[in-house]
């Protein structure tokens, strides 16, 4: 088992009262690469403009269907967790599928697209740092945001 590994139990939902769907998801992490001891928080909001590619509803559903057993969050249905390995052959699989240059996106590409995320709302350098918990400015080389052309 993976230390870092996020646990079911560390995912909490925020419900709305007249919907019974999910406002917000908090993400407890109690150990990640570089910090063992220290608790770090990360909170999703629901993306009301397009719930077809809203992480809180992706990962609501993802919870629903993999039930209750004690363990990592992301883990096969007997409660093993995946592999950074299997994750990665996998996301290759689907890019493939999807006819996406695999060469162009890895696991990294979430850190990435997270931290360009919060820069295009308006999150301050301290807020993207804190968030992707680096403790140098090299999360702005991450930041991606298109530059228009007239």
């Amino acid at each position: 088992m993976n230390k870092h590994n996020i646990q079911l139990q560390s995912v909490t939902f925020q419900l709305d009262p007249l919907t019974d769907k999910p406002t917000h998801c908090q993400i407890d992490m109690q150990s990640f690469k570089h910090n063992n001891h220290q608790l770090s928080t990360i909170i999703l909001q629901r993306n009301n403009l397009n719930t077809i590619i809203c992480p809180v509803l992706a990962l609501w559903t993802y919870r629903q269907m993999r039930g209750t057993i004690p363990g990592a969050l992301i883990a096969f249905p007997n409660g093993t967790a995946i592999s950074r390995s299997y994750f990665n052959s996998h996301l290759q699989r689907a890019l493939l599928w999807t006819g996406l240059d695999t060469h162009r996106y890895k696991s990294h590409s979430f850190r990435i697209a997270a931290a360009t995320h919060k820069a295009l709302l308006g999150f301050s350098d301290e807020e993207i740092r804190i968030m992707g918990r680096w403790h140098s400015n090299a999360f702005q080389k991450y930041i991606r945001i298109p530059i228009l052309e007239l």
